[in-house]
């Protein structure tokens, strides 16, 4: 009986030291502290997570903005640079805020985006990008990429770029696969010409997605 009791005081002490937890990112612009705790997953009690509770935002060590997202539980395993980036989005020159809320067993992602907004020096949530799955910023080509896979069956991938303070899909290619292995695919391409978006539906033998360079060179033929 003594020797239960010491262990559930050392699970339970261990399910204490994962407690309150601060990350800092910081720039020439701002510094940024985020807030984490920790809770349960459900009634097991080792089943503990992670969860983001507020966003602070300093400006010569004032406090600027506070944000406090939706309550989402991360893995408690999972980095920090995993779960929170501070990155520009927009290609405006400053960066922004970006919290990952949600996370699939194969570790796709989607998240929720702040922009910094000069005219009012704050970081403005922008729902625009909420429902891109594992998004890529390429600073170089100044597009947003993102990839996602539905089942076994459906694939895809796009490029996004900002016109005009507004993101606009520019090139999607999906493909839908049978059950059959024998059975040509089904690709769909969306190309965005003179602001309209035109589709086109090919057969295909080859079970094979475009990569991602191959759809980069069909946006900018």
């Amino acid at each position: 009986m003594k020797k239960l009791i010491i262990i559930s005081i050392l699970l339970l002490s261990g399910l204490e030291s994962f407690t309150q937890d601060i990350w800092s990112f910081n720039d020439k612009s701002f510094n940024i502290s985020v807030y984490t705790d920790s809770v349960k997953y459900d009634s097991t009690v080792q089943n503990y997570g992670r969860v983001v509770t507020k966003i602070e935002i300093f400006k010569d060590n004032k406090n600027i903005q506070t944000i406090k997202p939706e309550i989402f539980i991360h893995e408690p395993y999972l980095d920090s640079n995993f779960i929170f980036q501070y990155i520009d989005v927009n290609f405006d020159g400053q960066k922004d805020i970006v919290l990952v809320n949600w996370i699939s067993t194969s570790l796709y992602t989607t998240s929720w985006y702040w922009i910094f907004d000069p005219n009012t020096q704050k970081f403005l949530e922008d729902s625009s990008l909420n429902h891109l799955m594992n998004v890529q910023v390429d600073q170089n080509k100044k597009c947003i990429y993102t990839y996602w896979r539905i089942g076994m069956n459906e694939f895809g991938h796009a490029i996004y770029q900002w016109e005009n303070n507004k993101l606009i899909l520019k090139i999607e290619q999906c493909e839908y696969w049978g059950l059959d292995p024998s059975t040509p695919v089904t690709r769909v391409i969306k190309e965005n010409v003179k602001g309209k978006l035109v589709e086109k539906e090919y057969k295909v033998k080859e079970h094979n997605i475009m990569n991602k360079w191959e759809l980069y060179e069909l946006l900018w033929k």
